[in-house]
């Protein structure tokens, strides 16, 4: 009946309600325990996530929206006198009048091309009221030449009528130590004036007064869209490392890809030191493969005219160039047509410019725009570089964190994702040395394939650049009984040392005698160092690289690791001092690890390093530095990115040693640096004025 049926019905509905209650709590113990298990990652993530939206807050306030959109209001010119030495004692004086709202001011400053020491000391103050709205101090170290500095008001100059006064000093110089400032040579400012110690200067000053733009919005959407992608990195980077534990080289290649990217868009087209030359060699080389020749009748280059009328490269970075380039973004080309331009053709191995004359090419072929054409041969480059990292980090036996951290360092990715062959010169140096050690202290026999990857890698290593011909030294590591026999060996190396010097020699010969053949240095028209000085004056030689160590060694630190661009993008020495401390824990080895490297092999590995120090040094010296500077000039930090590693696994010994592995977490701090890095280096571009 309907009683007896309700009745069945009703039962049925407790049971099924019973059942899903069953599976609720079921599926809530199951969401517990797994909260309970990672109970330590959601706490390490949370406090990640406040740690970094506090900073994101702090530099968006103090950073970028007080002094973003900076506009110039006023351009003295750049100046063609200069002052003179500014020696201590002395006192240079600019006045001017604010007819608007003034945040900061920029002056052009010179070095003679020396690096003094000493500090310059800029003062702004009101002459009528005296108050101080800057009192900046700068260390002459960190001035480049014939370079605008900008400095930061401490509060915003209201317009007024007042007789304002720029005022220069120094402290610890003297003649032959210290810097400049750039005049214009005549009264290019009516409403100021120029004394230097007290006596009226014909001319002004060359200097910028900087107020606000309206490009505050723009830069603030940037930065906030920016530090969303830097987030899902750090996320992504926790998830792989801690939760995943993924291995070393698949950790390195995702983080790798996603921090080069940042970087990719970050240093504009141009930015980087002489990428202007390298896109040309690179599009030189793309027309042979599309069959369009190598070289005009006049020595000229054929590009497309898109490519003619929209490329846009820069020396400084600048948020006005962000938005050029958005303003030139057409996905496809317009106008294909070739025409002849002048080239900038860099004389070296043309292999060296694969990958990104193809990246041009793959553009060319799909009709892609100019700044997609640019990108495209930028990531080329890119992929090379960390596939061979890849490569180097999979295959070294051991101490596979130095090189993954030294692959991450802010001038290694800068180089990367350029169109700089020292992506490609870097990436095989990291392979060589990974190929190398895993030969020579694998347990395993090698097979033919790793000995002929081995002998093609170190080949083509050898001719790409001169100073790096003692890295493939590295060989003699690698025992006899690994050739199964001396005479095996003998052969090996007699074929590898052939090859090398046959490619060496029919890229670089011509290239070497031209070059010492000049006649002027590279900065002054006075004669550059000569063999002939080098061996009838050993002692002197040995005095003058002494002295440039003495110099330069922390301009070579930090070139090594976060001086960016054309060196207008310097990372504060806090993020620097952080890589040479993640550097220095990573040299370290396990406890139960085996010491692998021997002292005869130290003493190998020490003189490959020394040689490739030497011979930057000798080279920039007999074609870059006149004769009469007491140190050499030209010499970067980043041509030593090579032998990084090496002086890592020269580093590991059996004092040193650490009971715990800590290599997840110097990878995790690495990401970390890099994040920070990021940040500076947008807010130091949104600071930058052209």
């Amino acid at each position: 009946n309907i009683n007896q049926v309700s009745e069945v019905a009703i039962t049925m509905d407790a049971i099924d309600s019973s059942k899903g209650n069953k599976k609720i709590n079921e599926k809530l113990r199951i969401i517990l325990f797994k909260v309970k298990k990672n109970k330590k990652h959601i706490l390490v993530v949370s406090l990640l996530l406040i740690v970094y939206l506090a900073t994101i807050a702090f530099i968006l306030h103090n950073d970028i929206l007080n002094r973003s959109g900076d506009v110039v209001l006023l351009e003295n010119g750049t100046g063609d006198v200069p002052v003179g030495e500014i020696v201590e004692n002395d006192e240079v004086v600019q006045t001017f009048v604010a007819n608007e709202d003034i945040k900061a001011i920029s002056l052009n400053l010179a070095t003679y091309a020396r690096v003094n020491t000493g500090v310059l000391k800029v003062k702004v103050i009101n002459e009528n009221t005296g108050e101080q709205f800057l009192d900046a101090v700068t260390n002459l170290e960190e001035l480049e030449d014939n370079t605008f500095r900008t400095y930061y008001l401490n509060k915003v100059l209201e317009k007024t009528n007042d007789t304002l006064k720029i005022i220069l000093t120094t402290e610890g110089t003297y003649q032959g130590n210290a810097p400049t400032v750039w005049s214009t040579g005549e009264d290019s400012y009516p409403e100021g004036e120029l004394t230097v110690n007290g006596a009226v200067k014909t001319g002004d000053l060359a200097f910028k007064l900087i107020g606000n733009s309206n490009d505050s919005e723009f830069i603030t959407y940037f930065y906030i869209v920016l530090a969303v992608f830097i987030l899902a990195l750090l996320l992504s980077a926790y998830y792989i490392i801690f939760i995943r534990r993924s291995k070393i080289e698949k950790v390195y290649i995702t983080t790798a890809m996603l921090i080069g990217t940042l970087y990719m868009i970050l240093l504009q087209p141009g930015t980087i030191p002489d990428e202007s030359r390298h896109i040309d060699t690179a599009y030189t080389y793309s027309n042979v493969i599309m069959l369009k020749g190598f070289k005009t009748d006049n020595g000229g280059i054929l590009k497309r005219k898109d490519d003619v009328t929209n490329w846009y490269l820069v020396t400084k970075p600048s948020m006005d160039t962000f938005k050029e380039l958005f303003a030139h973004m057409k996905l496809i080309a317009e106008n294909t047509e070739l025409v002849e331009v002048s080239n900038n053709f860099i004389k070296t191995a043309p292999y060296l410019y694969l990958p990104s004359s193809l990246g041009i090419t793959l553009a060319r072929i799909l009709r892609l725009g100019t700044v997609p054409l640019f990108y495209l041969g930028r990531l080329f480059n890119f992929m090379f570089f960390i596939f061979m990292t890849y490569i180097a980090i999979k295959k070294i036996p051991f101490g596979k964190i130095i090189l993954f951290v030294v692959s991450l360092y802010p001038i290694t990715m800068q180089q990367a994702v350029s169109f700089s062959y020292d992506a490609v010169i870097n990436g095989l140096a990291f392979c060589f040395i990974g190929y190398c050690l895993n030969v020579a202290y694998c347990e395993k026999m090698p097979t033919k394939k790793d000995l002929v990857m081995l002998c093609l890698v170190g080949v083509f290593l050898a001719p790409a650049k001169y100073i790096y011909v003692g890295i493939c030294l590295l060989l003699l590591l690698i025992p006899k009984e690994k050739f199964q026999s001396r005479k095996n060996k003998a052969i090996y190396l007699a074929v590898f040392a052939i090859s090398a010097v046959a490619l060496f020699l029919a890229f670089n010969l011509l290239n070497i005698i031209n070059r010492l053949a000049v006649q002027v240095s590279g900065i002054e028209d006075i004669p550059p160092y000569s063999f002939d000085y080098i061996l009838k004056n050993p002692l002197g030689t040995l005095k003058l690289i002494v002295n440039t160590i003495c110099v330069k060694g922390d301009f070579y630190i930090a070139g090594a690791i976060g001086l960016l661009g054309w060196f207008n993008i310097t990372l504060p020495w806090v993020i620097i001092l952080g890589y040479i401390i993640l550097f220095i824990f990573s040299c370290w080895r396990m406890k139960d690890e085996r010491q692998y490297i021997s002292t005869s092999s130290k003493l190998l590995i020490t003189f490959v390093i020394i040689s490739v120090f030497i011979l930057a040094l000798l080279s920039m010296m007999l074609i870059w530095t006149p004769n009469t500077y007491p140190y050499i000039e030209g010499v970067q930090g980043r041509y030593f990115i090579p032998i990084i590693p090496l002086v890592g696994l020269l580093c590991r010994n059996s004092s040193i040693v650490l009971n715990k592995n800590i290599d997840r977490l110097i990878m995790f701090s690495c990401i970390i640096l890099q994040t920070y890095s990021m940040l500076n280096i947008f807010t130091i571009i949104s600071h930058l004025i052209i």
